[in-house]
């Protein structure tokens, strides 16, 4: 995309105020309409924006985009690089008839290699997890310990991912995309050959280094090509990216451990090709040149205090604690405890969580048409309590299947919405900055999320802990209802 043309979106639309002191009807009602920012200027606007305030916002949208089109002709280069998601003719001023937002986004070949990084990043715990009951018994380590291998791949981005998301807002996204991806396959495939569990401990930290930004850099690329209910679309299709990876990694991981246990972890190696795709195919806007850093950062902070951010930081941290703890971590344990599954087993009943979410990143963007984002997030908070109470009521292995399909479905619901309220918060500018740190709590969530399950187990056993993990989820819903 040219570097005018980024800047002609920019300014063809107007500020919005700062909602993050209003009410949450108010609130909400702004971050579904599209870009909000929040925390850009000197001092926030409070208050509430009134019925009157969003008619003169949108006449002014629709007057400025009249003359962004009659000048410059962005529309028809967005399309291009959308995949033909333009609302007029090439070379006319009559608006087209739109075959499908869905559909024109699902065009876009940018969109397509954004699928190919959120399957590295995913690939690096999904294939894993079912072979942890495989590598406890290898190394005569405790089912605690082995666990540190998804903790201690998760914990580099905890403290990286803020780093490499501002790097990424300085430099330009592929500088930093491409040597994290080409670390995640060296590390990664190098723990094929590990002697020992300590080496595969370290083996594993520096794979996580090179996974630590690649979660929130996708969502970033997304936020930075798409806008309005596209925006949400195509983040909802990430989020069914993210379910079929989560599907295919354990299948994949179980079926490769049949031959051995270390045969896992020979899929980093498939990181090369897409590092390669960055390089040569992925068409982004160029960084912002001249940029004050010490400015910069002051904006990023602003915007980081604000409260309406701060409470999305936190459902972040406490949806990935519930993916990471029950499901990933724990389940492996939970089914080879209480059925003696098989590798391969624990690998398809985990996959199975994914076909829930996919559907419900399928079904999204239209969802979207007919909930408020926080209804939406309510919901899923609901279902996650009840999926996660169903799974030790449940009589055998392959029933288990029901309440993960639940799972993730709520988890579809969940995160793009997040994502997407988080990215409607904050200008171009800010955005790697800003998703960067909100890729920095999700990195603590998946890293406190086995930690939370292995402490109520030392307490309640399985059972216990898959009940006060629902409890968790209900109490989540509470602070939601009062917060927002």
């Amino acid at each position: 995309m040219q570097e005018n043309s980024h800047s002609t979106r920019d300014s063809g639309r107007p500020d919005k105020p700062d909602v993050s002191g209003g009410s949450s009807r108010d609130s909400d009602k702004v971050s579904d309409q599209g870009d909000s920012p929040v925390g850009v200027s000197g001092a926030e606007s409070k208050g509430s924006i009134n019925r009157s305030d969003n008619a003169a916002a949108r006449d002014n949208v629709l007057a400025v985009g009249s003359r962004t089109h009659a000048g410059s002709g962005f529309h028809q280069n967005l399309a291009s690089h959308q995949g033909g998601s333009s609302r007029t003719h090439a070379g006319s001023g009559q608006p087209k008839q739109r075959e499908s937002p869905r559909m024109g986004v699902l065009k876009s070949p940018s969109l397509h290699i954004v699928f190919g990084v959120t399957l590295t990043g995913i690939m690096g715990v999904a294939s894993v997890t079912p072979i942890l009951p495989m590598i406890s018994d290898q190394f005569g380590v405790t089912p605690d310990q082995a666990s540190l291998l998804i903790i201690i791949f998760t914990l580099p981005g905890v403290f990286l991912t803020p780093i490499f998301g501002v790097l990424g807002d300085l430099y330009g996204r592929k500088r930093v995309l491409i040597p994290i991806l080409l670390l995640f396959a060296v590390a990664g495939t190098a723990c094929f050959f590990a002697p020992d569990f300590k080496t595969l401990l370290i083996l594993r930290f520096l794979q996580g280094i090179g996974a630590a930004s690649l979660g929130a850099m996708n969502v970033t690329i997304i936020s930075d090509v798409f806008h309005g209910n596209d925006r949400t679309a195509a983040l909802g299709y990430n989020s069914g990216v993210v379910s079929f990876g989560a599907a295919v990694y354990p299948a994949i991981g179980g079926a490769l451990s049949i031959i051995g246990w270390r045969y896992p972890f020979l899929l980093p190696i498939l990181a090369v090709p897409t590092a390669l795709l960055v390089l040569f195919k992925l068409k982004l806007p160029p960084p912002r040149r001249n940029i004050h850093v010490p400015t910069y950062l002051k904006s990023v902070h602003r915007t980081l205090s604000s409260r309406k951010i701060r409470i999305m930081f936190l459902l972040s941290t406490s949806t990935f604690m519930l993916i990471y703890g029950p499901i990933l971590t724990f389940m492996p344990f939970y089914l080879e405890h209480y059925f003696s599954s098989s590798a391969l087993v624990i690998g398809l009943i985990i996959a199975s969580m994914s076909l829930g979410n996919l559907i419900s990143g399928v079904l999204l963007g239209y969802l979207s048409m007919f909930f408020k984002t926080l209804e939406l997030l309510l919901i899923s908070y609901l279902m996650v309590a009840a999926s996660l109470l169903m799974i030790p009521m449940m009589p055998n292995e392959w029933l288990i299947m029901i309440p993960c399909i639940l799972f993730g479905f709520a988890i579809g619901i969940n995160n793009p919405n997040i994502q997407t309220l988080i990215a409607n918060a904050v200008r171009p500018e800010q955005r790697g900055g800003v998703l960067s740190v909100n890729g920095m709590v999700l990195r603590a969530g998946q890293t406190l999320g086995p930690v939370m399950m292995s402490t109520l187990f030392v307490f309640a056993g399985y059972v216990g802990a898959y009940i006060l993990s629902a409890v968790l989820s209900v109490l989540i819903y509470l602070f939601l209802r009062t917060r927002m």
